[in-house]
């Protein structure tokens, strides 16, 4: 998978989705990725951000010219993460409060799920096995992790303010490695709970 460079916290990061504004260095302003101030920058003064909140807690104020805002989308993103979300993944779904990034703390549950979209099922809506509920963020993660490398697909963290991956899978050469990949993925869809569900 592709990787980028965002900013998080003053620090460069890597995702593996990419960022969802621009903003500029020296006047610490950030903005939509389409805005015509933005892209006339200097490249070395250029960096990105992932999400609304990234860009304020660096500092960084909006673009009076573009005027962002915290619900923007562009059709390349939505198209990537459409894509995401109709193969075979491991999906870290929240229930109650957001948490800070990697910081587990009580009383906030995770289910970890196995989510994939049928070949004739209507766009944006996908199936699911429910693997384990009511975890810790760390606790949920880790095994959401576990779960992704056995069966080499994506894992997901779905949340009302962001949507990333957290583990991605390896690029297979080796057919018997694809067959072990596959039989490990039919293993954990041979679960018999599964429910429909619509596009987050």
């Amino acid at each position: 998978m592709k990787q980028y460079k965002l900013l998080k916290r003053g620090v460069e990061v890597i995702s593996y989705i990419p960022g969802k504004y621009s903003g500029n260095k020296t006047h610490k302003i950030f903005g939509r990725l389409d805005c015509k101030s933005g892209m006339c920058m200097f490249k070395e003064n250029r960096v990105f951000f992932a999400n609304w909140k990234d860009a304020i807690k660096c500092g960084y104020r909006p673009c009076e010219k573009c005027k962002p805002t915290q619900m923007d989308k562009y059709p390349e993103q939505e198209t990537f993460k459409d894509s995401l979300l109709a193969k075979p993944h491991i999906a870290l779904w929240e229930s109650g409060e957001y948490p800070e990034d990697d910081v587990p703390k009580r009383g906030r549950n995770w289910h970890v799920q196995l989510n994939w979209q049928d070949k004739n099922a209507r766009p944006g809506h996908y199936r699911q096995i429910l693997l384990l509920e009511d975890l810790l963020w760390k606790v949920a993660r880790d095994l959401a992790l576990e779960f992704g490398k056995k069966c080499n697909i994506p894992v997901l963290k779905h949340g009302r303010e962001d949507f990333k991956v957290i583990g991605a899978p390896e690029e297979r050469t080796n057919e018997l490695d694809k067959a072990r990949d596959k039989k490990a993925l039919e293993e954990l869809m041979k679960i018999s709970k599964t429910t429909a569900s619509s596009k987050p």
